[in-house]
C-alpha cells in the first residue's frame, strides 16, 4: 500500500514539472537586453546613395585639376587618352562614389564653413545623373580624429572616411596600368629589331618550314637574309624576357625633347603574337639601371627594368641565323655519304619495325651507340662565322645527305685557313666552321 502511494505522488510531481515547463515555453519572454537598450543598433546613413546605372559621369576636382570619368559599357576618362588606363580602376572609382557613407553628421552651428574648409569648392565631386540632376560633394579639411574629412552636400555637413576622401582627390596618374606590354611568348609570329629607322633584322614564323624539311626550325628571316632559317632558341629567349614589361615610373606625358631620353633614335623591338603587335622603344639608361621606354606611338615616357636591353643594342642579323649547317628532320634522312682523303664512308639507317632500326657503315652493321656518336657529330657541325666569300680552295671533304624521297643534298668543305674550313650551309649562306670538327668526324669513321 505504501508503495502505491509513493508511486502516485511521484507521478503527480512529474505532471506538475511538465506542465510548468510547457507554460514557460509558451508564455516566457526574454527580459530586455540592457546593453541593446543602452546602445541601439545603428543604421548606416549615406550622404550620397545612388545606383550605378543612374550615373552619367563623375567629375573629380582637386585644386584646379579636373577630370571626368564617364559611365558606360567600359568606363572612360576624358582628357587622358594617351594614358595606359586601367579600366577596372575607373569602374571601381565610379562604384566608390555612388555610395559615400557619413561617419558622423555635424550639427554644430557655432562654426562657419571656413572653419571646416568648406568655403572653397576647389576640392569636390560632381555627380551628373542621367535624369539631368547634379550632386556636388565638397571636401574640406581633415577633421583631426580617426582620419576623417569634413564634407558638405547642399546644407548637410558631415565627416567621411579618409579612404573615401582620398578616392575623390585621386590624381589621374593613379589610374594608369603599370604594365607597358605583355607578350605570349608561345605564339610569337613576327619579330623585328630597329635602331632608329634602320632595320637590324626581321623574322617571321614559317608554318611550312616548321613542319617539313626543317622540322624543329620555325622561323625564317625576312630581312636582311630573306628566307634564311633563324634561331628559334634566340628568338624565344628575348620573347620570354618580354613576357611582362612594367613601368617603374612615369617620367613625362607628351615629351617635348625625346633626345633627352635617348628616344629620338631609339632601339625598337617589335613583336607580334596571338594578341596582336606591340613595339617597345628603348632610349638611354636612367637611374637605378632602368631604361627610358615608350610603347608604340603612345606619347608617354616611362622608366622600366629591361633585361633584354643590351641584347637588343648589340643585336646583329648574323647572330640570329641558325648556326647548324645541316638542318634536316632526322625522319627524312635515309643515309649520309662522306668523301675525304680519297676515301668514302656510307652511313645508312633502315627502319625494321616500331622503334627498331638497323645501322650500317660501308654496308657493315654498326653498334647503335657508335653509329649515333658519329651521326650526331655530322649533323651537329655549326658555323663559327658567316662570310660573303665564295666557297673555294683545297677540298677538305664532301658530306652528302640522302633523303627518303630519293633526293640528295651535298655540302663541299674547303680549307679556308689554318683554323677554318668554308662551306655553303643549308640556309644558302657561306660560313666558316672549325676544321677540327671535321677532323673529329673523319677520325671516328676511321
Amino acid at each position: 500500500m505504501k508503495k502505491s502511494i509513493k508511486s502516485l505522488i511521484l507521478a503527480i510531481l512529474v505532471l506538475l514539472i511538465l506542465g510548468g515547463g510547457y507554460f514557460l515555453a509558451v508564455k516566457w519572454e526574454p527580459a530586455p537586453n540592457e546593453e541593446e537598450e543602452k546602445f541601439p543598433q545603428s543604421t548606416t546613413e549615406y550622404i550620397i546613395d545612388e545606383e550605378i546605372e543612374n550615373i552619367e559621369y563623375a567629375q573629380f576636382n582637386n585644386d584646379g585639376k579636373s577630370y571626368i570619368i564617364r559611365n558606360g559599357e567600359e568606363a572612360s576618362i576624358e582628357g587622358y587618352e594617351s594614358y595606359i588606363i586601367d579600366e577596372d580602376a575607373l569602374s571601381s572609382a565610379l562604384y566608390n562614389v555612388c555610395n559615400i557613407e557619413m561617419s558622423r553628421k555635424i550639427e554644430n552651428k557655432d562654426f562657419t564653413l571656413s572653419d571646416y574648409g568648406l568655403d572653397n569648392e576647389g576640392k569636390c565631386l560632381v555627380l551628373k545623373l542621367k535624369d539631368g540632376t547634379q550632386k556636388k560633394l565638397v571636401i574640406g579639411n581633415s577633421a583631426n580624429f580617426e582620419g576623417e574629412y569634413y564634407a558638405m552636400l547642399n546644407d548637410t555637413i558631415c565627416t567621411i572616411s579618409e579612404y573615401e576622401a582620398q578616392a575623390i582627390l585621386k590624381n589621374p596618374d593613379e589610374y594608369r596600368r603599370s604594365d607597358i606590354c605583355t607578350i605570349d611568348n608561345t605564339s610569337v609570329t613576327e619579330y623585328e629589331i630597329k635602331k632608329g629607322t634602320q632595320t637590324i633584322f626581321a623574322v617571321h614564323f614559317d608554318e611550312e618550314s616548321s613542319n617539313a624539311e626543317f622540322g624543329m626550325a620555325g622561323y625564317k628571316m625576312t630581312y636582311p637574309y630573306k628566307g634564311v632559317i633563324a634561331s628559334s632558341d634566340k628568338i624565344n629567349a628575348i620573347a620570354e624576357k618580354l613576357t611582362s614589361l612594367s613601368a617603374v615610373t612615369i617620367v613625362e606625358e607628351n615629351p617635348k625633347n625625346l633626345a633627352a631620353y635617348g628616344l629620338d633614335a631609339p632601339y625598337a623591338l617589335t613583336i607580334k603574337d596571338a594578341n596582336g603587335k606591340v613595339t617597345v622603344k628603348m632610349g638611354s639608361y636612367a637611374e637605378d639601371n632602368t631604361v627610358y621606354v615608350m610603347q608604340g606611338d603612345l606619347p608617354v615616357v616611362y622608366t622600366a627594368q629591361c633585361p633584354f636591353y643590351e641584347i637588343v643594342k648589340e643585336a646583329k642579323a648574323q647572330d640570329y641565323i641558325d648556326r647548324l649547317i645541316h638542318i634536316f628532320n632526322i625522319e627524312n634522312v635515309s643515309g649520309i655519304t662522306i668523301s675525304a682523303d680519297d676515301k668514302t664512308y656510307d652511313l645508312s639507317i633502315t627502319k625494321k619495325g616500331e622503334d627498331e632500326y638497323s645501322y650500317k657503315i660501308n654496308g657493315k652493321h654498326s653498334v647503335e651507340k657508335n653509329f649515333k656518336a658519329i651521326y650526331q657529330k655530322i649533323i651537329g657541325v655549326t658555323a663559327a662565322e658567316f662570310s660573303e666569300e665564295e666557297v673555294s680552295g683545297t677540298e677538305k671533304c664532301t658530306i652528302t645527305f640522302k633523303f627518303a624521297d630519293g633526293s640528295k643534298k651535298a655540302f663541299k668543305y674547303c680549307i679556308y685557313d689554318e683554323r677554318y674550313s668554308i662551306v655553303k650551309a643549308n640556309n644558302g649562306m657561306t660560313c666558316l666552321t672549325l676544321t677540327k670538327n671535321l677532323d673529329e668526324i673523319l677520325e671516328k669513321l676511321k
